[in-house]
């Protein structure tokens, strides 16, 4: 290793005057920073020995991320009275349905009207309780933050999607009138659409415009089939619409899940 030069010593010095000047009564000279640096001149040698044969190995005993894993982690984060909310809310709703019909006028059924909001508000939770202080955690995570609320999203369209068929049983085996499959379609055909519709939109606008065109969408669908589908279409042609919002819905969730897979596939990269 090279001596150092007069001049590289010299701003060494100015460097260390300013921080130095509390703790000594003058300024070092010229020949004592030779004398110390000689003093410290093996242990650098040492640590750049130690350096170069410094290896950075990769555990292959460490799995990589998993997205299902990640769904199942963030399933754990909600509250125990969350999941008994929610169960309450759907019990009230078949309840409410079978009492009297499912039908609040014509053709709008109240799980159409409900589930779907239901579903927005459960994510605007979501949201509001994913405080500042977990967003930094989770930013650091292998995931990033919008692949941690699809997640969050993908786990709260199943819980709909599975607490809405137990009570549409319920009300098929109360009701022998009961027409099970148009009445699914009525509501699931919906909440896909609009799952859908704000996981597509949360990665591509953002989430509150998401939100908001989710929103203004449900309650187009609903003015929309109020004042044009009844009494001027037939049963089979709403059947068929509700069955395009669905596939439409469904269309969104895969390229909501494909956009998520490349995310996958970058951190993945990154880690490798």
């Amino acid at each position: 290793m090279r001596e150092p030069t007069d001049l590289e010593l010299e701003g060494l010095e100015q460097e260390l005057r300013l921080p130095l000047s509390r703790y000594i009564t003058r300024s070092p000279k010229t020949e004592e920073t030779k004398a110390l640096i000689g003093r410290l001149q093996a242990e650098f040698n040492l640590i750049g020995s130690e350096t170069q044969s410094f290896q950075l190995t990769f555990n292959e005993k460490i799995r990589r991320p998993s997205l299902l894993k990640q769904v199942l982690s963030q399933a754990q984060t909600y509250q125990k009275a969350f999941w008994v909310v929610s169960i309450i809310v759907f019990a009230m709703l078949t309840l409410m349905s079978g009492a009297a019909s499912p039908f609040l006028f014509d053709d709008i059924d109240l799980f159409s009207v409900s589930v779907p909001i239901f579903l927005l508000s459960s994510f605007a939770y979501s949201y509001r309780s994913w405080n500042r202080e977990m967003r930094m955690v989770e930013s650091i995570t292998p995931f990033p933050p919008a692949v941690l609320l699809l997640s969050r999203l993908m786990i709260l369209i199943a819980l709909n999607i599975v607490l809405g068929f137990i009570g549409s049983l319920y009300l098929k085996l109360t009701s022998q009138s009961f027409h099970l499959l148009p009445f699914l379609m009525h509501w699931l055909a919906l909440l896909l659409f609009i799952g859908g519709l704000l996981a597509y939109l949360m990665f591509r606008l953002g989430l509150f415009a998401g939100m908001i065109v989710s929103v203004l969408a449900w309650g187009g669908w609903i003015s929309m089939k109020e004042w044009f589908f009844t009494g001027n279409l037939s049963k089979n042609w709403v059947f068929g619409m509700e069955a395009i919002l669905m596939l439409m819905g469904s269309l969104l969730l895969i390229l909501a899940f494909r956009r998520l897979a490349l995310k996958q596939v970058e951190v993945e990269g990154k880690l490798g």
